[in-house]
């Protein structure tokens, strides 16, 4: 799987530059151009962070666990009606 194409696959789907993500993590802009390009590799945990900056949770899912994306958010949409179900039992 292309890490980095889902990278920016997760920040245009959001509508967010390249300039305007990197001011959010604190990183420069070329640096969002080498994570997007394969050439820096991210850690999980800013990774997981570019998920939640861009909404796009289901897509940094799907990487980290290899699986397609649109599979994932086909689950979390199919369970996520169960959670507050599964709330009530606690």
């Amino acid at each position: 799987m292309d890490l980095g194409a889902v990278l920016r696959a997760a920040r245009e789907r959001n509508g967010l530059s390249q300039e305007e993500l990197a001011n959010k993590l604190n990183r420069s802009r070329t640096c969002i151009t080498k994570f997007e390009n394969n050439v820096k590799e991210i850690k999980w945990s800013e990774a997981i962070k570019w998920g939640r900056l861009t909404n796009a949770q289901d897509l940094i899912i799907g990487a980290m666990l290899a699986v397609d994306p649109v599979k994932v958010a086909h689950l979390i949409e199919t369970l996520t009606p169960y959670v507050g179900f599964i709330s009530l039992f606690r």
